[in-house]
């Protein structure tokens, strides 16, 4: 955490990544295929900086299904990347690999 919050590590991440840890000892101790929702309404309020501070809203209907097949199975979500079906690639368009495209 003290690395993440004062910015002590390399940017990019060189990869490949020796030392990563597989999910289930990381990323499913709190978030678990099971537990995928649906969709989700995120709303956020911003006020203006007018005399009335006017608000202003956004609203994002995020689809954090996946996993299993009540919430999407692989298919759908956020989480469709889990799915082996599904081809993820990361291309770096220059030498630093600080931009990229993703497909």
């Amino acid at each position: 955490m003290y690395a993440v919050g004062a910015g002590k590590y390399p940017r990019p991440i060189p990869s490949p990544i020796e030392s990563l840890r597989p999910a289930q000892d990381t990323c499913e101790q709190c978030h678990w295929p099971e537990k995928f929702w649906g969709a989700q309404l995120k709303v956020i309020t911003h006020f203006g900086s007018d005399a009335r501070n006017t608000p202003r809203q956004v609203r994002m209907l995020i689809k954090t299904g996946g996993g299993s097949p009540t919430t999407g199975g692989l298919t759908t979500g956020i989480h469709w990347h889990m799915n082996i079906m599904n081809e993820v690639e990361y291309i770096a368009t220059d030498h630093r690999a600080r931009t990229a495209l993703a497909g």
